[in-house]
């Protein structure tokens, strides 16, 4: 392993006889600030002076390490310019990979939306600009279709950092096409809430749209949620051969769900949820891709993909400030 040693401009005796000599106090000011420890690790931009954040969707890499006394391959995440970013893992999977990434004296993490949000649209917190860049589109900015457009001419993410102007404030790029970018929006599934949320939007004997919680189910004719997870089906003919299956949709999942009749006249049903996901982590996919996206910006979440998914979709990481 070799030292780094720190040239003269960065000896405090250096610069102190500079300043003696007569050097400009921009110049002085300059030599400080090329000396001082940076706040992120390589290849990371500060956002907002309050965290890092991968500059770059991120490649993986395998590395062997000492994992409780053995030898093991280890994954880990490198954020660079110019390489093809990793895509083809599941939430979960880029999750572990953040987290057996080193950062200081601690580990990444997978970003969270509000961390990612933040690092494109130049405001810490709700409000912003639409695009890194601003709030009006301008095409050919970033790796994203043109909104009525069909998808780029590529096979492939664009290298990484091939759209330079696809950047805000922070030096952050490309947010905003390449490939999808799972990010964490540290939230996990509660069905009771879910079901309950569904159930107080029934206006009468009909269910209207509730954000995050409705009911799909294929059958040939309306379908009613009512609380205590009862479904009324209204109309005639309805066939009951089999139990009808779908999803609720709650929380940003799909859970399967299964209508079993409750009484011969085709009346009435029983909504059986499936809870095997309850408590696991809500995902989210951020960013849209060269394939796909045409008019979405900084503000479009995608929520619904099992965290186990895998698809063409890849992720950066992020952490604290080192000092």
């Amino acid at each position: 392993m070799t030292a780094t040693v720190p040239g003269p401009d960065c000896d405090p005796h250096v610069r102190r006889r500079r300043a003696l000599l007569g050097a400009s106090v921009g110049a002085v000011a300059l030599a400080v600030l090329a000396c001082s420890p940076p706040l992120c690790p390589a290849g990371m931009s500060v956002v907002n002076n309050k965290f890092c954040i991968s500059a770059y969707e991120v490649t993986v890499e395998t590395e062997v390490r000492d994992v409780a006394g053995e030898r093991r391959p280890v994954s880990t995440a490198v954020s660079r310019r110019g390489v093809s970013p990793t895509t083809g893992l599941s939430w979960r999977a880029a999750r572990e990979v953040c987290a057996a990434t080193p950062h200081g004296t601690g580990f990444q993490h997978l970003v969270t939306s509000a961390e990612w949000e933040d690092a494109g649209d130049g405001v810490p917190g709700p409000g912003g600009a639409r695009y890194p860049y601003g709030d009006d589109w301008v095409p050919g900015r970033c790796g994203l279709p043109d909104p009525g457009a069909g998808p780029l001419a590529l096979s492939a993410p664009p290298r990484t950092g091939s759209y330079a102007e696809c950047r805000g404030t922070w030096k952050v790029y490309d947010l905003l096409g390449g490939a999808w970018e799972w990010v964490d929006p540290e939230k996990t599934l509660d069905l009771g809430a879910e079901l309950a949320r569904a159930a107080l939007a029934l206006d009468g004997d009909e269910i209207r749209d509730a954000p995050g919680a409705s009911v799909e189910i294929v059958w040939p004719g309306p379908v009613d949620l009512v609380g205590g997870g009862q479904v009324r089906l209204r109309g005639d003919g309805h066939d009951w051969q089999v139990p009808r299956r779908g999803w609720l949709h709650a929380g940003g999942a799909r859970v399967p769900v299964t209508l079993r009749a409750l009484a011969d006249d085709g009346r009435q049903a029983q909504l059986v949820v499936d809870r095997s996901r309850d408590g696991e982590p809500i995902t989210e996919k951020r960013g849209g891709a060269y394939y796909a996206g045409a008019g979405v910006d900084l503000r479009y979440a995608y929520q619904g993909h099992d965290p186990d998914f895998i698809g063409s979709i890849g992720f950066r990481c992020a952490g604290p400030l080192l000092h």
